[in-house]
């Protein structure tokens, strides 16, 4: 699934993504193995967007977000297989709950790619990380800003993230340029590198 434009409300609901894949290999723009959402450049849109309820197994790219990337200030129609996210001025509002990502792959962030700036607000709760691989950095979560920009919060409430791995960093989680990161009541436990460096 791909969406782009000036503005873009979704809601995707009680909903399974297996089996999907999305070419590309430059790390922030392209991705997505199930899913991609892009929003172009309008100071005066709001981009929402709401994933509940969802499953996704089995996704994969050669970029970033094996199963969904959250992608901010997208410019250029990348490949996709199923679904990916993005927009630049705009205010980002990103919400999912609910979720299970399991055995997804990608060069960073595993399962989900998170890159936004400092007018996005973005929340994941109650879900599930498992078995999710990144050749290099993020196993299940990879989080990087907008070039040039602040950087942006990113609240991660009540997941279990267990058993993914990453090749270099971030055997869970990978934090990137600029962003930050709230983990509460959450589990992470048994995730690994592949080689020598941090394990989130």
């Amino acid at each position: 699934i791909y969406h782009g434009g000036y503005q873009a409300d979704v809601t995707i609901s009680n909903s399974s993504f297996t089996g999907n894949h999305a070419d590309g290999t430059e790390r922030n723009n392209h991705g997505g193995g199930a899913i991609f959402i892009s929003s172009m450049d309008n100071s005066a849109a709001t981009t929402s967007v709401q994933i509940l309820n969802n499953t996704f197994t089995g996704n994969s790219t050669a970029a970033a977000g094996g199963a969904l990337a959250v992608r901010k200030s997208y410019h250029n129609g990348g490949n996709n297989g199923n679904i990916s996210f993005g927009s630049s001025s705009t205010t980002f509002l990103i919400h999912g709950e609910n979720l299970t990502f399991k055995d997804n792959s990608a060069e960073y962030g595993g399962a989900l790619l998170l890159h936004a700036d400092k007018k996005s607000y973005i929340e994941f709760t109650n879900s599930l990380f498992d078995e999710n691989t990144a050749t290099k950095t993020g196993g299940a979560i990879h989080l990087t800003a907008t070039y040039n920009d602040q950087g942006f919060t990113a609240n991660l409430h009540g997941l279990t993230i267990i058993n993914n791995s990453a090749g270099y960093s971030g055997g869970a989680i990978a934090i990137a340029e600029r962003a930050d990161l709230y983990l509460s009541y959450s589990t992470v436990v048994g995730n690994r590198l592949t080689t020598t460096g941090k394990t989130i």
